[in-house]
């Protein structure tokens, strides 16, 4: 399973989202974009988000597949997660503290997709 860090946003003021860049993200908005993943398999994130403030993550994929997106606290405890049959994901939750968390992006189709990743 690769882990990628989710690589910082130039000149964002909402995203995809349309939050304010300064809550959730410790360091602000952050996104991957035109990520491909294989049928069957899984990609991590290691991201930081900041305690007390909402936090979201938004999937977007491109309609080749059903991808799911779960989110991981410090300790591996599952703190959010969609995992409905679509490839358009959203996650939110709020931390208790600030602290690294794991997002898996899940392909549990047998075809590839390719998708887009934000956090507010």
């Amino acid at each position: 399973m690769a882990t990628r860090p989710i690589a910082l946003l130039t000149a964002v003021f909402g995203g995809l989202l349309g939050v304010s860049v300064f809550a959730g993200h410790s360091g602000g908005a952050k996104g991957a974009y035109n990520e491909f993943i294989p049928g069957f398999s899984t990609i991590s994130y290691d991201t930081r988000f900041y305690g007390g403030e909402r936090a979201e993550i938004e999937l977007d994929g491109r309609d080749y597949s059903d991808l799911d997106l779960f989110v991981y606290d410090e300790n591996g405890n599952l703190v959010a997660s969609d995992t409905d049959s679509l490839d358009r994901c959203y996650a939110t939750w709020t931390p208790r503290r600030t602290g690294n968390f794991r997002v898996e992006v899940v392909n549990v189709g047998s075809e590839g997709n390719w998708y887009d990743i934000e956090t507010n």
